[in-house]
């Protein structure tokens, strides 16, 4: 039922699943290595904002070289939200996904957030803390530590969501 997906045991006694794909956020790396290495992914972000949904495309025969580029950056971007797309249906129960948890680079980028959240179809959270591992470490370290008596409650207590982006039901149909 879940093919490609790696399945373990939960601390709490509970199984995860993870699905992961080889190509990530390095292809906006590239990108700006090779063609804006004078601008910040989030200069580049705020770039591929100007582009409509699924617009990269028209963008690509702009004058303006900046559109061009925008078009290029939102292009990867789609490109890589469909990723987390399929990788989220591979884990999928039968219930859909309503609600989805940013993390890395791209949770501090309002623009890649929203397109994320209507490529997704659902909601998703950017958490306060971007550095989740240490997040977990540090809850974990709080149940030895006697502040906490077990991990979730840990975890309820430290983890809160900066911003939340909800779909936009127009971008929604332009990725269907």
């Amino acid at each position: 039922m879940f093919a490609h997906c790696y399945h373990g045991p939960h601390f709490d006694g509970r199984f995860y699943r993870l699905a992961f794909d080889p190509v990530g956020a390095a292809q906006l790396e590239d990108c700006q290595r090779q063609f804006a290495p004078h601008l910040t992914l989030a200069q580049m972000a705020a770039l591929a904002a100007t582009v409509p949904p699924a617009g990269a495309p028209g963008a690509a025969r702009s004058p303006d070289p900046d559109r061009r580029l925008g078009g290029m950056v939102r292009g990867i971007m789609e490109r890589i939200s469909i990723t987390h797309r399929t990788l989220l249906q591979r884990l999928q129960s039968p219930r859909p996904i309503s609600r989805v948890i940013a993390t890395g680079g791209g949770a501090r980028s309002m623009e890649w957030l929203q397109i994320n959240a209507d490529i997704l179809d659902a909601s998703v959270v950017a958490p306060r803390c971007h550095e989740r591992a240490c997040l977990g470490a540090a809850a974990i370290a709080a149940v030895a530590a006697g502040m906490f008596p077990q991990v979730p409650m840990a975890l309820r207590a430290m983890v809160h969501a900066e911003r939340e982006v909800q779909p936009r039901a127009e971008a929604v149909a332009a990725y269907v």
